[in-house]
């Protein structure tokens, strides 16, 4: 029996960046709260939010618990 023709499949590749962080449900509430992309918008509560609650070293958000459970069954 030949295997001239067939197409193995060799190597898979998944590339994943990461769950989402506190940080991003922070921006997200901020933009929310703070009426982003509207005419509304307060910058000031927006940045003074941002600050208050931004780490620099964020761990994962309730939404990145759920993505990084999700990576699993791959």
């Amino acid at each position: 029996m030949s295997n001239e023709g067939i197409v193995r499949r060799s190597i898979g590749i998944r590339m994943i960046r990461h769950a989402e962080s506190k940080n991003n449900e922070v921006y997200r509430d901020a933009r929310r709260l703070f009426k982003g992309g509207t005419d509304e918008f307060d910058t000031n509560g927006w940045v003074n939010y941002v600050d208050e609650n931004r780490s620099h070293d964020p761990s994962i958000s309730s939404t990145g618990e759920i993505q990084a459970e999700a990576l699993k069954t791959y």
